[in-house]
């Protein structure tokens, strides 16, 4: 699961744009600052999606809409979607690179208390790229909507949630948006980054700052 990420700046986008089409690579770090707001489903942010023979950026809204649920699906199990069902049209046709600076995911049944209100809430950890300043989750869309695609989680993952994005290496991005897509249903997992999000401090925003808070 995906509930909420960091985005990229759209210069940031365009890097990823370039390092997918093998014109440049990650460069320096202070280039990849945070931005300071957070994508949420139903918020707004830019993907990369092929556009004829090239990468362009687009921006779209994160969730599809559907008739028999209320508020938005925002991540597709990669395994249901190669199945066929509402999926198919968008795997076969419409994938896309989402990428992002970390994202973060809800413990199971780790709690802790809010230092906003004292509630008894779960405690949310941070996945980041420890070889590069972004990840690169994979992704599909169908009009002005995209969803994040999700798979089963390795072992950093497991402990504390039952599915985490399919995250990509640049090789595998392309691998991604090409015909062999499938092949990336079991692809060898990146080590990311973890970290509880209450232990990271960014500028004067206290920790969990922002946040949308998960009671236990």
């Amino acid at each position: 699961m995906c509930g909420r990420y960091i985005p990229l700046t759209l210069r940031q986008i365009m890097r990823v744009i370039d390092i997918l089409a093998g014109e440049a690579d990650w460069g320096r770090e202070d280039e990849w600052t945070r931005e300071a707001r957070q994508v949420y489903p139903g918020d707004d942010s830019q993907l990369v999606i092929p556009f004829e023979e090239r990468l362009e950026p687009a921006e779209m809204r994160w969730g599809y809409e559907v008739g028999w649920r209320k508020g938005p699906i925002f991540n597709t199990r990669i395994e249901s979607a190669l199945k066929g069902g509402m999926w198919r049209d968008s795997i076969e046709h419409r994938r896309c690179i989402v990428p992002c600076r970390a994202f973060f995911e809800p413990h199971r049944s780790e709690t802790l208390r809010s230092p906003r209100t004292g509630r008894e809430i779960k405690r949310h950890y941070e996945f980041s790229n420890p070889e590069a300043p972004a990840l690169l989750m994979a992704g599909i869309w169908e009009n002005d909507r995209y969803s994040v695609v999700t798979c089963a989680p390795d072992e950093q993952m497991a402990p504390i949630h039952d599915r985490m994005p399919l995250v990509l290496t640049p090789e595998e991005a392309r691998t991604w948006l090409g015909p062999r897509y499938a092949e990336l249903a079991d692809h060898p997992r990146e080590r990311l980054v973890v970290q509880p999000e209450d232990t990271v401090r960014r500028g004067d925003a206290p920790p969990l700052a922002g946040i949308q808070e998960t009671l236990f």
